[in-house]
């Protein structure tokens, strides 16, 4: 009986690798030796028929427990990275006959998990960058919030100094008034006037000139106006902008955190148990 089981098992195992779509590598096994060998290119096991089961492989171990038994055999043995499980064949009265062997590499699921790890790697390293150009584009946009409040506060003094402008203008006007009629009166008086007419002609070049000055100063002003207005506009757009881009920023920085959890979860489902 044992050996009819065993010559099914040599018909079929042979065409498993076809099954499976796999890289695979089958042997079979009786209680001391190897009875047959199905190798694979890729997997480089140096196994004969008729080698004998040696003292802690896994094979002996399946046969004395009974158990399945599975481990995973690291780059370093053979070249790559594989996974060894064995099946004890267990006859119809409980007892042992032999074992099959399946070695299947694992080459792709450590391509799929050393990739999962770079991408998630670089991933995070972009995402600590996201973070500090958000951090940066909020800083920027407090800066232009108070610079804004700057050139509030400028044009709300520049409005004060023109109100002073003003009355300047208004008192170099009424000076220009009261020298005309001092030059006025003086005249009327003739030479008893003179002194006052001298008086009268200071008044009204210094009303003159406050009133020049006073022009001077209005046209800087308006000068000073026009800038701060220019400024306030590029002010604006920087800080739409600004906001505009740690809008972006925070939703690519949402978006990578989704992305790195779906690449978590690839590296998960891939890791080599």
């Amino acid at each position: 009986m044992t050996k009819e089981i065993i010559n099914s098992l040599k018909d079929v195992l042979p065409l498993l690798k076809d099954m499976v779509k796999e890289d695979i590598a089958v042997s079979i096994t009786d209680t001391e030796k190897f009875i047959a060998y199905y190798p694979n290119e890729k997997i480089p096991m140096k196994l004969n028929v008729g080698d004998r089961i040696q003292e802690g492989d896994p094979y002996l171990e399946a046969i004395r427990t009974k158990k399945i038994t599975s481990n995973i055999l690291p780059k370093e043995i053979f070249g790559i990275v594989f996974q060894g499980i064995c099946y004890p064949l267990i006859d119809d009265n409980g007892d042992v006959f032999g074992a099959v062997g399946i070695a299947k590499s694992l080459e792709k699921q450590t391509i799929i998990q050393d990739s999962s790890e770079n991408i998630f790697s670089s991933i995070e390293q972009t995402g600590s960058g996201l973070e500090d150009i958000a951090n940066s584009s909020q800083k920027l946009a407090a800066a232009i919030n108070n610079i804004v409040n700057y050139t509030k506060t400028t044009n709300e003094r520049l409005q004060y100094i023109d109100s002073i402008l003003v009355s300047i203008q208004n008192i170099a006007s009424q000076s220009n008034l009261l020298a005309l009629n001092a030059a006025i009166e003086s005249a009327r008086a003739g030479d008893a006037g003179k002194g006052f007419s001298v008086v009268a002609n200071e008044m009204k070049k210094l009303s003159q000139l406050s009133s020049e000055s006073g022009k001077q100063i209005s046209n800087v002003m308006l000068q000073i106006k026009e800038s701060i207005a220019h400024i306030e506009n590029e002010i604006s757009e920087s800080s739409l902008a600004a906001d505009s881009q740690a809008a972006a920023t925070e939703e690519l920085t949402a978006s990578m955190g989704e992305i790195t959890s779906s690449i978590e979860t690839l590296k998960n489902i891939a890791k080599i148990q």
